[in-house]
């Protein structure tokens, strides 16, 4: 049911919206002799790593899916199979 998962997220959710919005409110009322300065090549290199991750991570969902397939695929010959005796 997606609305159970939706109200299992939302508190999370909300939590990293607030601290994202504290951090913003921070940077912007306080000033900071020497302003923030990020690397380019950070956010490349966790752009890829996350890309693997999800990458990993669906190619595992889809064998526990083909996995599961053929099982079901299994029970529904054995099945037929005993209705033709």
């Amino acid at each position: 049911d997606p609305y159970k998962v939706a109200l299992r997220v939302l508190p999370m959710l909300l939590v990293h919206v607030a601290w994202a919005s504290l951090i913003v409110a921070v940077r912007h009322c306080v000033r900071f002799s020497k302003p923030w300065a990020v690397s380019p090549l950070l956010h490349t290199l966790l752009g890829g790593v996350l890309g693997l991750l999800l990458a990993f991570r669906t190619n595992q969902a889809w064998n526990r899916y083909w996995s599961a397939a053929q099982a079901w695929s299994d029970v529904h010959r054995g099945c037929h199979s005993l209705a033709r005796l």
